[in-house]
């Protein structure tokens, strides 16, 4: 993407929204540092607008790329940053290596103390893959070890359509829960979007972004990238070029209405107001069997979300 393009969008963003908090983020179908001149120039532009407060930039990277040099810029410049890591060396080496086939533990731990050195402390998000579902409390026990500035550690369940409650939500959800009393321990937020969706009162799980792809085109979800996608042209609803951005408005009411995913039995769910749901991309992508599984897991979540809460809030002797 050019940086004309950027200034276009940013320049726009702050016409729409004039007043009000406004999040940037740098992620994606790739690594973001891989354009590193074309990011910076853009974090450049945004923060020369002035308003810290109201511009909220971050990245989310494997942190591979990190430099002296970025991480400097970064720290200077505020900029949020969120490392997908895998944390523990059998997980991280297997689900992530080199292009070049090389482990990777190794450069990112190295990375990840380059960070914490400058000043710039991450959060941790890993997509719990089922090799990986009942190692959580390992995961948060290593973080504790290596790297006690950490604070926060993202656990994702994974998207994946062979995805069964009892091979691998329930082992998710029992090793969840220990990882996150175990954080509890070291000060450390343990969250996924389940917990998180727990803290909000909504009618629906998504309502969009202006997602901008590498080549100018705007699509309400970032986990579309590309025109390969099967769902790539039910969330775009826009492009953007140096010339400006052009919204079409039959595809942005057509997208909203493809992103709620609200059916008659949710109705009857007291997950209701809080899955409101379910991610469209989700929604769109699994099977009524596999969303059954799903739908499951995300009720026990939110039931033992509950429950550990009560007891938090309940008077020792109740």
């Amino acid at each position: 993407m050019s940086i004309g393009t950027i200034k276009k969008v940013v320049d726009t963003l702050c016409k729409m929204r004039p007043t009000g908090k406004i999040n940037v983020s740098f992620l994606g179908g790739g690594e973001p540092f891989m354009a590193w001149e074309v990011m910076k120039k853009s974090i450049e532009y945004i923060r020369a607008l002035g308003d810290e407060k109201r511009f909220s930039i971050g990245v989310t990277t494997n942190g591979t790329l990190l430099t002296s040099e970025i991480i400097d810029f970064l720290y200077k410049n505020v900029v949020n940053v969120s490392v997908s890591f895998d944390i523990l060396p059998e997980i991280q080496n297997v689900q992530r290596p080199m292009k070049n086939g090389i482990d990777s533990y190794e450069i990112v731990n190295k990375k990840l103390g380059m960070l914490i050195d400058r000043n710039v402390i991450p959060s941790i998000r890993t997509t719990i893959m089922p090799i990986a579902a009942d190692k959580m409390a390992d995961m948060v026990e290593a973080i504790h070890m290596s790297y006690p500035q950490i604070k926060q550690i993202h656990f994702e369940h994974v998207t994946m359509k062979d995805l069964k409650y009892d091979n691998y939500y329930k082992i998710f959800q029992k090793s969840f829960w220990i990882a996150r009393e175990k954080g509890k321990e070291y000060g450390i937020l343990v969250k996924n979007s389940i917990t998180t969706c727990m803290g909000r009162l909504t009618s629906r799980f998504c309502y969009g972004e202006m997602s901008i792809t590498p080549t100018g085109d705007i699509l309400a979800c970032h986990r579309v990238s590309s025109v390969n996608d099967k769902l790539f042209f039910n969330f775009k609803y826009g492009h953007a070029s140096e010339d400006g951005i052009e919204l079409n408005d039959n595809a942005l009411l057509s997208t909203d209405e493809f992103m709620n995913c609200i059916k008659d039995k949710c109705k009857r769910c007291f997950m209701k107001y809080h899955c409101a749901g379910i991610c469209s991309n989700n929604a769109h992508s699994y099977s009524e069997e596999q969303m059954e599984d799903l739908c499951l897991f995300i009720q026990e979540m939110g039931y033992e979300f509950l429950f550990h809460w009560v007891n938090q809030a309940l008077p020792q002797n109740t």
